[in-house]
């Protein structure tokens, strides 16, 4: 499967994200700008392409006359616009990317990384449930014999615990959405404090940082990175955390400092993070977080919605189809 990624943008060589998300086993991507002296080579990846994932340029029929074998051309915002009487005729399906579906999937995962801290589900667990640190003899179970947590886990229930966001921007908030059904208890901090009606409508209270941290069983980071932010979860932060509590990073890797952050989980001031962004992506395989075991790694996919399994031939969640493959092809007839 060929994906070929189309777009307006400076050559910054800042499409690694979007060539993250799409990639995926199978399938080989690769990204084209409309320049003269590209023409060629854009003209040979379009013959190939099976998709076509647009950030905001126009595509038309002149555009697509090369297309030989494209069956869906994403839009990964309203901004870009396709000319739909040309993709019907190719038998492509266009899709666009929901406007809050980035937010939405990153809350998800948010939502993942906290339930998986409370119930242990690290990456070690499969050894941890391999010890029999109680001795205990074999038993083959039936209707009422069971050996219970024969490993001596510790899981969490969560009613009642409190969840600090840091950050209550569109992420923060869906995440206060997503989790207040599980009885937590929900604090924020961000520069510009909701009004009290709004809180109650999201049933939230406002925090400062100092007493956010030490309050807080759960932090999840949703600020952007920027100097101010830079470390902003640093050694002084994690002093101020309560003993025993958790962290999650779905922002940017840089907000927290990973030697700090190292130093806290192996002293056991905090019982675990789980982290989807890194200092340094992808992570170095001598880098200490990967030795933790109190540690969920997932590789910066928070975010990744983007799924061309099915190349447009079935419609997943969050996507809007704007036009109806009829079949048919422009290849050698414009």
């Amino acid at each position: 499967m060929k994906v070929l990624v189309w777009d307006l943008l400076p050559d910054t060589g800042e499409l690694d994200w979007i060539i993250g998300y799409v990639s995926q086993e199978g399938v080989e991507v690769s990204y084209s700008r409309p320049s003269p002296l590209a023409a060629e080579k854009r003209a040979y990846a379009l013959r190939e392409a099976d998709a076509l994932v647009v950030l905001r340029e126009m595509v038309g029929l002149e555009d697509l006359k090369e297309a030989g074998c494209l069956r869906l051309i994403q839009r990964l915002s309203a901004e870009a616009p396709v000319d739909g009487r040309v993709a019907m005729t190719l038998g492509a399906e266009v899709r666009t990317l929901a406007a809050d579906q980035f937010p939405t999937a990153v809350a998800e995962h948010t939502l993942a990384c906290l339930l998986a801290l409370a119930k242990g589900l690290y990456g070690s667990h499969g050894r941890r449930l391999r010890e029999n640190v109680l001795a205990y003899a074999p038993v083959e179970t039936d209707a009422r014999n069971y050996r219970y947590n024969w490993s001596c886990q510790s899981p969490l229930g969560l009613r009642g615990r409190r969840l600090g966001l840091v950050g209550f921007g569109r992420i923060g908030r869906k995440v206060a959405v997503l989790a207040a059904p599980l009885g937590l208890e929900i604090h924020y901090f961000c520069r510009n404090p909701l009004t009290s009606e709004e809180e109650g409508l999201l049933g939230v209270s406002f925090r400062d940082l100092d007493r956010l941290a030490a309050e807080s069983d759960f932090v999840s980071l949703h600020v952007r990175y920027t100097p101010e932010t830079h470390h902003l979860v640093g050694k002084g932060f994690l002093s101020r955390m309560k003993p025993g509590a958790f962290l999650v990073n779905t922002s940017r890797g840089k907000v927290v400092d990973e030697e700090a952050l190292v130093h806290a989980l192996r002293a056991g001031r905090l019982a675990g993070a789980a982290l989807d962004v890194f200092a340094v992506e992808p992570l170095p395989p001598d880098h200490p977080l990967l030795e933790l075991e109190n540690v969920l790694l997932t590789p910066h996919t928070a975010a990744g919605v983007l799924d061309l399994s099915c190349l447009g031939l079935a419609r997943s969640d969050g996507w809007e189809s704007t036009t109806r493959p009829t079949g048919g092809s422009l290849h050698g007839r414009v």
